[in-house]
């Protein structure tokens, strides 16, 4: 059996977002006693407030995941995965789309004792009597290898096709979308500095801008790249520091 479960998430980030440098999926999930699949998917970078801005910051989101599957798999052959993930940068609203296709692969358990006795549901009653008769006469040898014949294989799981069905409750993740679904930087110890936006205009200079806003030099230099300034860049002006 191999399942594909896809998720198109939104990140919300608490300050505004300009480029992401660096991202990464660490996926922490496992297998329940049950055979479900539950854990976390971990989202982590860095970014920069601005495409112009020097100045990089770290970000980490956490997506639960639950997922139930309505059959058992073999536990030595069961598996999880990440396939795929790729995300996109929306600025103007401070959004990190991603998407993520997660793959569980495994053998479908089959219990002997339920086939035997549907194979005895679908035979007439005279073949029935005939077997139950022959059942009486094996040995111990013998009855190991019916039970052995009756088992079915991996390659007659693929040949046959058996498929498992994988529920997902839309519910339960637009619960933890709307909520708190990904852990950002509002629950963070860090201290973050107030900063301004400003858009370059026509007669602006740098001197200017410092008289403005009450700052020096090398406080925009920590934030801005200033020899390349030109009418409508945006610069980010710390404000005040917490």
């Amino acid at each position: 059996m191999r399942k594909v479960i896809s998720f198109d998430k939104k990140l919300e980030f608490k300050t505004m977002i300009g480029e992401v440098t660096s991202i990464s999926l660490d996926p922490d999930l496992k297998f329940s006693d049950d055979g479900d699949v539950s854990g976390e998917l971990i989202i982590s970078g860095k970014y920069k407030l601005t495409a112009a801005s020097r100045l990089e910051d770290d970000f980490l989101f956490s997506l639960p995941v639950e997922i139930a599957l309505s059959e058992k798999l073999e536990e030595d052959t069961r598996n999880v995965y990440v396939d795929d993930f790729h995300y996109q940068v929306d600025a103007d609203d401070d959004i990190l789309n991603c998407h993520i296709d997660l793959v569980i692969e495994g053998v479908e358990k089959i219990d002997v004792k339920d086939e035997m006795e549907n194979d005895l549901e679908n035979k007439p009653k005279e073949e029935i009597s005939d077997m139950r008769i022959e059942s009486n006469l094996l040995d111990l040898s013998s009855k190991q290898e019916l039970e052995e014949h009756l088992m079915i294989d991996d390659h007659s799981l693929e040949k046959n096709e058996v498929k498992t069905e994988v529920v997902e409750s839309s519910e339960k993740v637009e619960e933890h979308a709307v909520g708190s679904l990904f852990s950002s930087f509002k629950d963070s110890d860090e201290s973050f500095a107030t900063y301004s936006v400003y858009i370059i205009r026509e007669n602006d200079t740098i001197d200017t801008i410092m008289t403005k806003y009450n700052v020096h030099r090398e406080e925009l230099e920590d934030y801005n790249d200033l020899d390349n300034l030109m009418i409508g860049t945006k610069i980010i002006i710390p404000t005040q520091h917490e």
